[in-house]
């Protein structure tokens, strides 16, 4: 007892200190506990969701657990499909419950507890990757990886971006507060395939918004992985243990975060790196059928197809390559046409839920486009989708640099920031690998996509943007990967290649990581994220008027109706308001019914009280809509 009486006091007395110094000198209050709680929360509830998706992908489709790495991302990826479906029923069950989403999801995670465990373990393939990389190729992980942490402090704070605004995340949020899947006619995005916006809805019953942005993180994370695994699979290895495969897949993921809008979508609740995971998941199951010629990897392809198409209608430029692919690379041993149907038939499958969702709520299964419906006349559809008033043909020839050079996320035009990695270092993939079929594939699918996206900009200007055609984004960025390290080791009249090509991507990263950190420090994420600012400050600084309109039409009596007008936003608006969200409602009505008062009699008749006016939005279209 006497030596313990030393320890005992001194602990004693080092108690009494602490408690009175931080009783009066509080290092986090209340509030930012609270914060901290919730913020945890998001983090566990979203890695619960991938883990639930994991683990089911790889009961449904153990074979690609052989595969490492990247069959665990495509197990996770198939996973988000299957899932998608169920709360999909669940929706039209009229069971979208905070408590029973909660019930579910842990008793799932119980029930594949051994799955999830085994589906966990292939990601240690990084420390793989690492070993045999030299210093530049650890610099470029090491980058990569900020550049994702850095949208980690976005997706935890309250989103601000445009379309997670107008329908990523309203569309879960009404879903939410209805408590079923409900028909929303007067949001056209509605009428799009919803694969993520499930996955979103379960994520926002278990907490809230942030918590779909911070699974859709995690998900784009486990999509970067599955694109390094799956390059450092399929790359050719000239000389065993040079690490070159492993220098072509860091170097595929730090090309990729080069560009501005991929790696930004991290953190927005987009659905665009969705379908660049299940494109990846196309581009995998096509390579390893093409080498074994099991018919289960062709069937495994078409699977992919339908959930890339259930991300994005444009995502089925997927099934148009892979197609093409069947029919050109079929020697020395064609695929069974019997295989090629069924392969057909289970992406349509896969698919159908969302047109039979259609179908069921508006009678046309693509809602809102080609058919009219009693929400969208073919007067609307055709006023919607005027084409370009003049059209570059230079522009859509030479349409990789073009869409490199002039790609500003969020402007117009190609509206798509690749940044300069990917089509530099593609090119001398291409040129130094023709032989290679992987190359040939690629090319193709790639060379597809160029002819879909030039002849359609002709007629829709909205179809430029390559970020619709994300599914793609697996093939240029294994071609990048592979051409960054075939350039590296070209060596012509004394020069080495590979300190120009290392310097080249190290200053682009540089300027990568510059450009984070100017955002994150102008946006004010990681002060709302850490409790110094409040979350409503921050939508405020990043949406201006949108939040002081929004907080102003909370003070109104519920009874009132609120039309937005060339407003396309509503996540933070109460459901007693109706969004502008092809920002046309003014065009199509004063065409249909002709004069200004009929509109406004119109529009009385239907119940609205308040009408909701976006000037600068009314002046963007009176400068620009023809």
């Amino acid at each position: 007892m006497k030596n313990l009486r030393i320890p005992l006091a001194f602990l004693l007395w080092t108690l009494l200190i602490l408690a009175g110094y931080y009783y009066y000198h509080k290092p986090i209050t209340p509030d930012q506990v609270m914060l901290l709680a919730l913020t945890i929360w998001d983090l566990a509830a979203s890695l619960l969701i991938l883990s639930i998706c994991g683990g089911l992908g790889r009961l449904v489709f153990p074979r690609l657990s052989a595969h490492g790495m990247v069959g665990a991302s495509l197990q996770a990826a198939m996973g988000c499909g299957i899932a998608s479906l169920f709360w999909l029923g669940l929706g039209f069950a009229r069971l979208y419950h905070g408590w029973l989403a909660l019930i579910l999801t842990l008793l799932t995670a119980i029930l594949l507890r051994r799955s999830i465990r085994a589906w966990l373990s292939a990601f240690g393939e990084w420390r793989a990757i690492w070993s045999p990389l030299g210093a530049f190729g650890r610099v470029l992980l090491v980058a990569a990886a900020i550049l994702c942490l850095n949208q980690l402090w976005i997706a935890l704070a309250p989103p601000v971006k445009y379309d997670a605004l107008t329908y990523h995340l309203s569309l879960p949020a009404a879903y939410e507060q209805a408590g079923r899947l409900t028909f929303l006619p007067e949001n056209p995005y509605w009428g799009h395939p919803q694969l993520v916006e499930m996955l979103y809805t379960w994520a926002g019953l278990l907490n809230r918004s942030s918590t779909a942005g911070v699974f859709s993180w995690m998900a784009g994370v486990t999509f970067l992985c599955g694109l390094a695994g799956f390059t450092r699979r399929i790359t050719p290895v000239t000389s065993p243990g040079t690490g070159k495969p492993e220098l072509a897949a860091v170097a595929s993921v730090a090309f990729v975060l080069a560009g501005a809008t991929a790696r930004w979508m991290l953190g927005w609740s987009y659905s665009d790196l969705f379908s660049a995971w299940m494109g990846l998941g196309v581009c995998f199951c096509w390579l390893i059928w093409r080498d074994e010629r099991q018919p289960a990897w062709l069937l495994a392809a078409g699977v992919f197809c339908g959930f890339a198409v259930s991300t994005k209608f444009t995502a089925g430029i997927a099934a148009i390559a892979l197609g093409l692919a069947i029919l050109a690379f079929r020697k020395p041993a064609g695929a069974p046409w019997r295989t090629v149907l069924l392969s057909a038939t289970l992406s349509l499958a896969v698919f159908a839920p969302w047109a039979i969702k259609n179908l069921i709520f508006t009678g046309n299964p693509i809602f809102p486009y080609a058919f009219p419906t009693p929400w969208y006349s073919s007067d609307r559809l055709a006023a919607a989708n005027l084409p370009p008033e003049s059209v570059s043909l230079l522009a859509q020839v030479t349409l990789p640099v073009y869409a490199t050079w002039m790609g500003v996320d969020s402007a117009p035009g190609p509206s798509t920031d690749l940044g300069p990695l990917l089509v530099l270092f593609a090119l001398p993939a291409v040129l130094l690998s023709w032989r290679n079929l992987t190359t040939r594939f690629f090319v193709l699918t790639l060379g597809v996509t160029w002819v879909v996206l030039a002849v359609g900009g002709l007629r829709f200007p909205h179809l430029q943007q390559p970020r619709l055609y994300f599914v793609v984004l697996p093939a240029l960025a294994w071609l990048a990967g592979w051409g960054f390290v075939l350039v590296s080791a070209l060596q012509t009249g004394g020069v080495r290649l590979n300190r120009i090509a290392s310097a080249i991507a190290g200053i682009v990263l540089v300027f990568a990581l510059w450009q984070d950190a100017v955002h994150l420090l102008s946006s004010g994420a990681v002060t709302a994220v850490t409790g110094v600012t409040s979350r409503e400050t921050y939508v405020k600084t990043n949406t201006g008027v949108y939040w002081t309109a929004m907080q102003t039409i909370h003070e109104l009596p519920t009874s009132e109706r609120i039309l937005f007008l060339w407003e396309a936003r509503s996540l933070y608006a109460p459901f007693n308001t109706q969004a502008d969200a092809w920002i046309d409602r003014w065009r199509a009505d004063i065409r249909a019914l002709g004069s200004a008062e009929a509109v406004l009699q119109a529009w009385k008749y239907q119940g609205y009280t308040q009408i909701l006016l976006n000037v600068d939005g009314m002046k963007f279209m009176r400068e620009n809509d023809a």
